[in-house]
């Protein structure tokens, strides 16, 4: 086996592995775009031809130049930080233990009442926010409102949603 055929069958490898990461349509634009590049340095281009850094600054620079012209500062800020966050770290919310932990918190009110939850933390912060509301004594009309502002913000992730939205329901 010579090692171009190596190199084809790890990168066959890695593009199924992608596949779930990034769906089908993903990959298919992967795959499109890298055969593109491909096909241009076969006709007598190098990699140098695709690189072109003044045109890279124009675009980066501008790009975050208009940003900051459409947007405040601290809002680009949590942005970066919101993206950075999304695209390095792989947080995905658990199902089950959220399940469990409302769970034991259902029981924690059931036996003290809602004050029982006062010292109670959790690392969902979704969570957190709905307990300190209810804990505070606010209306169960108001946590709702609190609640659905939250994820019209856009700061849950969406896996937590579900599971959480009959929270709203119950009295607090």
């Amino acid at each position: 086996m010579d090692i171009l055929t190596l190199v084809g069958l790890v990168g066959l490898v890695g593009l199924v592995g992608l596949v779930g990461l990034v769906g089908l349509v993903g990959l298919v634009g992967l795959v499109a775009g890298v055969l593109v590049v491909i096909l241009a340095m076969l006709a007598n281009a190098t990699l140098l031809t695709f690189l072109n850094l003044p045109g890279l600054a124009i675009v980066l620079g501008g790009t975050f130049a208009v940003t900051l012209i459409k947007f405040r500062l601290s809002s680009v800020m949590s942005a970066i930080r919101l993206a950075s966050r999304a695209a390095f770290m792989d947080r995905v919310e658990r199902p089950d233990e959220l399940i469990r932990e409302v769970g034991a918190l259902a029981m924690v009110v059931r036996k003290e009442g809602i004050l029982g939850l006062e010292n109670h933390t959790t690392d969902n912060v979704f969570l957190q926010k709905a307990i300190n509301l209810c804990v505070d004594g606010h209306s169960p009309e108001l946590v709702e409102e609190a609640l659905h502002h939250e994820i019209q913000q856009c700061s849950v992730p969406l896996m937590t949603l579900p599971l959480l939205a009959r929270l709203w329901r119950s009295p607090c």
